[in-house]
């Protein structure tokens, strides 16, 4: 893969559509490179100078959206959905349509694929589809999945990692700081689950500090590039970034009782933001349970910024369909 100049991907200016468009076929030409399929089932799967790309073409998009309608893909865009959802749904059909494809959402539960192995319905679909996008629970066999797939394949979400979430959560990041990560910190209060997981590894990989702070039964059992620190007033004290998510992730609902007891303390509310900096803002990655994680106050504040996050997520989606797809064109009206 072709280096590329991590500064100047960083500094954005935005000229003209013209420029902008011509600088994105330029980084999609530069990276098109690689010989291999683009897998994405974790953050681990990525450059540092490819996590630069993505940020640097979704940011591009947004400020000069115009430029998308000049880009135009052949053959739809696949959402293989086996757990419920609104953001990552919505995104991927907004970035299809405005890349000038179509997105087929698919739901796992209405399809032959309990009928045989998963792995041959997928070479299927592989033929039908020009990339595929999987949301599922078991992490194991989306990686499975993923090798059997002889198209572009990105894990929409699984129980281990939602990478798409921590690329769209590090965008949103680079948008409201305006500075360079490694002077900024996050800190995580909650339960060590996928979310976090991304977000730690992604973090590692942009060089920005990141602590987590959970219940010590509820913290990481295998190693992750981020401090473990018990209590949550310590892990805010320094934080640019405060950072929460739901206490009873998909699979856990059992466990609802018993999680909104241990979490109690780990609520993100006033209380906790008065040991925070004041410039500090608050994210979440949605849908939110107000008066469980985060307090109805502080979600509702102006420092809270869980909607841009939100709007974000589609203008990833459309990076990795542009690094991803072989077929990009310039469509002409």
């Amino acid at each position: 893969m072709t280096s590329l100049d991590v500064k100047k991907l960083i500094s954005f200016t935005m000229d003209a559509k013209k420029s902008s468009l011509e600088h994105i076929l330029y980084l999609h030409e530069n990276q098109q490179t690689k010989k291999n399929i683009f897998i994405l089932n974790e953050i681990q799967d990525l450059s540092v100078d490819l996590c630069n790309y993505f940020l640097d073409v979704s940011k591009r998009i947004k400020y000069a959206k115009s430029i998308i309608t000049s880009l135009q893909f052949a053959r739809p865009v696949l959402g293989l959905f086996q757990q419920t959802s609104t953001r990552t749904r919505s995104s991927l059909d907004i970035a299809a349509h405005e890349l000038r494809t179509t997105f087929t959402y698919m739901d796992w539960h209405t399809t032959n694929l309990h009928l045989t192995h998963p792995t041959e319905e997928i070479k299927i679909l592989s033929e039908l589809y020009s990339m595929i996008f999987v949301r599922m629970y078991d992490h194991a066999l989306l990686v499975e999945l993923s090798k059997a797939s002889s198209v572009p394949f990105v894990n929409a979400m699984s129980t281990v990692q939602h990478p798409t979430q921590a690329l769209t959560d590090f965008f949103t990041i680079n948008e409201c700081f305006k500075t360079d990560f490694s002077n900024l910190k996050l800190a995580f209060i909650g339960d060590a689950n996928n979310v976090s997981r991304s977000l730690a590894f992604l973090a590692e990989k942009m060089n920005m500090t990141m602590v987590y702070s959970s219940p010590k039964s509820y913290k990481f059992k295998e190693r992750v590039p981020a401090q473990y620190i018990e209590d949550p007033r310590e892990a805010v004290s320094d934080a640019d970034i405060i950072y929460t998510d739901t206490w009873v992730s998909i699979g856990d609902e059992s466990e609802q009782s018993t999680r909104e007891k241990m979490f109690k303390d780990y609520q993100v509310n006033s209380s906790l933001l008065s040991c925070a900096p004041e410039n500090s803002l608050v994210m979440h990655c949605l849908p939110a349970h107000i008066g469980s994680e985060i307090s109805e106050d502080v979600y509702t504040s102006p420092r809270s910024i869980h909607k841009v996050q939100a709007i974000n997520k589609q203008y990833i989606m459309q990076s990795l369909m542009i690094y991803a797809l072989h077929d990009i064109r310039i469509f002409t009206p």
